[in-house]
């Protein structure tokens, strides 16, 4: 039987290789995005936004304390990074009930944002 250190160690070693795997996609997404010079990716391809169009600006404003730009381009993109971030980590049984609301929660406020600007 594996005592508690081990047990640790092996969801650290997990975790390190979650965050590398989201660090490497999102830093290729952001270099397809500086090759075709462009913000989105789906409202460069359909030439419309996204239900998430925004966030990744929104994101950067945040990074650069531009309270104000990040509350234009989208006030979800902070709640939608963590979800997601936590999701990935934690793999729960006692979380798994809670997660399930909550992504229904962020989908229809994702949902009704998308709504609202297009129309």
């Amino acid at each position: 039987m594996k005592d508690s250190k081990d047990i640790r160690k092996v969801a650290f070693i997990k975790w390190i290789k979650i965050d590398v795997v989201l660090i490497s996609v999102g830093l290729l997404y952001y270099f397809i995005l500086y090759l075709i010079g462009d913000t989105c990716l789906i409202k460069f391809v359909f030439n419309k936004e996204c239900p998430c169009c925004g966030m990744t600006r929104a994101i950067l404003c945040l990074i650069r304390f531009d309270f104000i730009g990040y509350f234009r381009y989208n006030l979800l993109a902070l709640p939608t990074f963590v979800f997601i971030y936590c999701y990935l980590h934690v793999q729960t049984e006692k979380y798994k009930k809670f997660f399930n609301i909550a992504l229904i929660i962020l989908a229809m406020a994702i949902l009704i944002r998308f709504i609202f600007i297009n129309t």
